[in-house]
C-alpha cells in the first residue's frame, strides 16, 4: 500500500529508499508502474534494472509501458535506452503500434538519420509521411 502510493505520487525516489530499507516485494503490475514513475523521474538507468528483473522473471510488460518507457528516453534524449527497450520488445514478440514507430522515427531523427526516419515511418505509419524535423529536411 505505502510502496503504491509513492508511486502513484511520482515519488521515484522515495519508492526505491522503501524497496531497498524494507525488502518489499511489489507484485509485477506495480512494478510496470514502478518503472515508469523511474523513467518519469529521469532514473533511467534504476528503471532498466527493474526492467532486467522482470525480465529475469519470465514476466514480459504491457505495450503501454514500453511505449511510456520510450518515450521517456525519447524526451531524455537517451537514444540508446530507446534502441535496447526495442531490441526487448521484439525479443519477447512484442507487437509495435503507431506510437512505438513514432519513439522510433524521433530516435533515428535524433541520430541524423534520415535514411530510416523516411523508410521507418513510411511502412510504419500505413504510408502517411513523417512531420520529423529531420523527415522534412
Amino acid at each position: 500500500m505505502i510502496f503504491s502510493r509513492l508511486v502513484e505520487a511520482k515519488a521515484a525516489r522515495a519508492a526505491k529508499c522503501f524497496l531497498e530499507e524494507t525488502m518489499f516485494e511489489p507484485e509485477t503490475g506495480c512494478l510496470e508502474s514502478y518503472i515508469e514513475c523511474l523513467f518519469e523521474n529521469e532514473l533511467v538507468e534504476e528503471a532498466l534494472d527493474v526492467f532486467e528483473q522482470l525480465k529475469m522473471a519470465g514476466h514480459c510488460v504491457s505495450l503501454k509501458t514500453w511505449n511510456s518507457t520510450m518515450l521517456q528516453s525519447v524526451k531524455a534524449k537517451r537514444v540508446d535506452v530507446v534502441w535496447k527497450l526495442y531490441g526487448d520488445m521484439l525479443e519477447y514478440d512484442v507487437v509495435s503500434d503507431v506510437d512505438t514507430i513514432g519513439y522510433l522515427v524521433q530516435a533515428f531523427c535524433m541520430e541524423n538519420n534520415t535514411a530510416k526516419c523516411h523508410k521507418t515511418s513510411s511502412t510504419g505509419f500505413g504510408g502517411r509521411t513523417c512531420s520529423e524535423q529531420c523527415c522534412l529536411q
